[in-house]
């Protein structure tokens, strides 16, 4: 059972600072299924920072919240305070550079390379909301889940080709370009079966008992955890 001690509601009423700069991870549920996102405190001010569907990444502080957001967050609590330091100054580099140029995409090949060492974005792809930040952590050791252990499921299969078809009506031909590939509509289609998803639930549960075993959790045990996860947001975040 997930311990929901663990959890706590972020909205734009919350008004707790901490003295040290924090990191956690945040799922809501939408109309439109769950979404990933990233809570930090720096510097005394609260953050979230989320990768969102127009290919932006938006940083908002809580005062900036509009009243239906509303995220069920946990603390990352196992890393040292460099490696919090270090995240969320990342975190925040990549913000600067290319706050309205990542990529959508519902697929995720970890043996892409996404960002080279100065965190200057070389991929293909692009990211969900929540490879985006499995991605970022994963470059620092960090893995919420064992991502070799991902199956594609059928479910996971038809979410993706039905966000693959949604991109191709929105995007016009001649933007369908990125930095490595002239066309990206075909080449997400190339990765169709090849590239899992990682939902928002998955991470967040990932996450959970990362927390607890500082281990990557693998996909089978993972999904037995994702009925316990949706109570403790039902429970704590609606």
């Amino acid at each position: 059972m997930i311990d929901q001690s663990y959890f706590f509601k972020f909205d734009n009423t919350y008004n707790l600072v901490y003295q040290n700069n924090r990191i956690g991870l945040g799922v809501i549920r939408t109309p439109r299924g769950f979404h990933s996102a990233l809570l930090f405190n720096f510097n005394n001010h609260i953050f979230l920072l989320h990768l969102v569907g127009h290919c932006s990444i938006n940083l908002e502080q809580i005062h900036e919240l509009s009243n239906d957001e509303i995220y069920c967050i946990q603390w990352i609590t196992n890393l040292e305070q460099s490696t919090i330091d270090h995240m969320i100054v990342a975190f925040i580099h990549i913000l600067t550079k290319y706050r309205q140029s990542i990529p959508y995409a519902p697929l995720y090949n970890h043996k892409h390379e996404y960002f080279n060492s100065e965190l200057e974005y070389t991929g293909k792809l692009g990211f969900s909301c929540s490879s985006f930040i499995f991605h970022v952590f994963s470059r620092k050791g960090i893995n919420f889940i064992d991502i070799d252990s991902w199956e594609i499921s059928s479910q996971a299969l038809s979410w993706q080709q039905g966000i693959i078809n949604l991109l191709e009506s929105h995007i016009p031909s001649e933007q369908r370009k990125t930095l490595n590939t002239n066309d990206f509509i075909e080449e997400l289609k190339s990765e169709l079966g090849i590239s899992p998803r990682i939902s928002p639930d998955e991470l967040s549960a990932g996450g959970y008992h990362y927390i607890q075993q500082s281990q990557p959790q693998k996909y089978s045990f993972v999904q037995t955890q994702l009925s316990g996860m949706h109570n403790v947001i039902d429970a704590v975040c609606t």
